[in-house]
């Protein structure tokens, strides 16, 4: 495993740091490279993507690698969604919130019923876009 960047702390850095995220795996999928899932087996996600050009070697191949920046002491935080609060202080419903956001039923089941649940920043933007709030109004933080 390996820190490709930090993220200084900040009122948006959760929003922030999920969006750089994405553009991680996806820089890492477009360079080919096989990548973990969540049960820890990986898959070569790009093979039914892209072509399996002959190999070139890489841009930064063969190049010393930067040096590690060390990683800030912080105080753990749990994160917890905010989305039935907001859904119904506007009067959705969960099954409601779910059609018009497009998010599978029982994530949404989960989402709803335990608001503790790790859940994917993809949902959570489709989710913003119906409730036409920002991502960081989904999801707070606290101390342990």
């Amino acid at each position: 495993m390996q820190i490709l960047e930090t993220i200084e702390a900040g009122a948006d850095a959760l929003s922030l740091a999920c969006q750089r995220e994405l553009d991680w795996i996806n820089e890492m999928q477009r360079r080919g490279y096989s990548l973990l899932n969540v049960i820890g087996v990986t898959r070569n996600y790009s093979a039914s993507y892209f072509p399996n050009p002959s190999r070139k070697p890489r841009k930064d191949e063969g190049k010393p690698k930067p040096p590690e920046r060390p990683i800030a002491s912080f105080t753990p935080m749990k994160q917890r969604l905010k989305v039935r609060k907001i859904a119904e202080q506007q009067g959705w419903t969960q099954a409601k919130l779910q059609r018009a956001a497009d998010v599978n039923s029982r994530t949404m089941s989960g989402i709803w019923h335990d608001p503790y649940r790790r859940v994917t920043y993809e949902v959570l933007v489709k989710i913003a876009r119906v409730l036409k709030v920002e991502v960081t109004d989904l999801v707070e933080e606290e101390s342990d």
